[in-house]
């Protein structure tokens, strides 16, 4: 049917799925690189407590391998790479974390030009498209393009006590790459809901629709004087209590109908009665008027025989 109810709800329901899934598309869009951006900007502030919390509690500069196991499960909880530099007495500046030998050459170079960026800026040509996030009285945080790694960063550059300069970069492109990943498995995830919705509501819809159209044929059927069926009642919601209403009229007009029935006979006798002792009437009229008419007639002759002196 083209104006099936149970269409017209499928087709709503399986609507506001692929809204609510367009929505969140959009949402995820717009606004989740943003949201990642500050979760990352958290991120570095939440390291950097903590790794400022770590070297006050300590009394030298050098860690034990339980400190190294320590600063790298905080890299790791956090997602983030840690550098922590001291300025020795010949204002030098040596690493505390990680130690020299776990670097390899190349990437020393490259800490060295970031740490030349970040200390005099615009000093370095391998830092580009810096955008200031946050500043604080400790530290601040960039978003910017590494040519050298041809890819994009969040850097936080800092200081703590003891002339300790800190050094935390994550990288930004892994986040654009998740909301993109994000965004096509919903895409994926929206499709395979769109169907198993449109499915489970033709279910639904047809679980409603069947006694709604049970009690549309029974009511056809009073239409046609028919009384006969009737609705079982099996539960006790608004369609079973529509049901036992449907039944309750059923009855109903099967007793007034009966009723006018036997009425109906009884007035047709009183008017078969009525017509035979119109009948009747009529009959004894005339046979009073044919008894009358005679002897009138005779005795008109005679007066008037008398009236001519016959």
């Amino acid at each position: 049917m083209r104006h099936s109810v149970r269409l017209k709800y499928t087709a709503v329901l399986v609507g506001l799925i692929i809204f609510t899934i367009f929505m969140i598309w959009f949402i995820n869009r717009t606004f989740l690189p943003e949201y990642y951006l500050s979760s990352k900007v958290k991120a570095l502030d939440d390291t950097y407590q903590d790794i400022l919390k770590f070297y006050t509690e300590k009394t030298d500069d050098v860690l034990s391998d339980e400190d190294f196991e320590k600063m790298e499960r905080l890299e790791s909880r956090h997602n983030v790479d840690a550098y922590v530099l001291v300025a020795g007495s010949n204002k030098l500046l040596y690493y505390s974390y990680p130690t020299p030998e776990s670097i390899s050459s190349r990437k020393s170079h490259q800490l060295d030009l970031l740490l030349q960026e970040y200390t005099f800026q615009g000093s370095s040509l391998m830092v580009r498209h810096k955008k200031l996030l946050q500043r604080t009285k400790d530290y601040t945080i960039y978003e910017s393009y590494d040519i050298q790694m041809d890819a994009n960063y969040i850097d936080m550059f800092g200081y703590m006590e003891d002339n300790k300069i800190i050094l935390l970069r994550s990288n930004y492109e892994s986040i654009e790459e998740s909301v993109a990943i994000a965004n096509k498995f919903l895409a994926y995830i929206g499709i395979v809901a769109v169907l198993l919705g449109t499915a489970a509501m033709l279910l639904i819809t047809n679980k409603f629709t069947k006694p709604i159209l049970e009690l549309a044929g029974i009511a056809k059927k009073m239409s046609d004087l028919d009384f006969d069926v009737k609705y079982m009642v099996k539960t006790r919601d608004e369609i079973g209590e529509l049901g036992s209403s449907i039944n309750a009229l059923s009855d109903k007009l099967e007793t007034t109908i009966s009723e006018l029935k036997t009425s109906n006979n009884e007035l047709l006798t009183d008017i078969q009665k009525k017509t035979e002792i119109d009948e009747m009437r009529k009959e004894f009229l005339s046979n009073v008027s044919h008894e009358l008419k005679t002897p009138i007639s005779l005795i008109q002759g005679y007066a008037e025989g008398l009236k001519e002196n016959i």
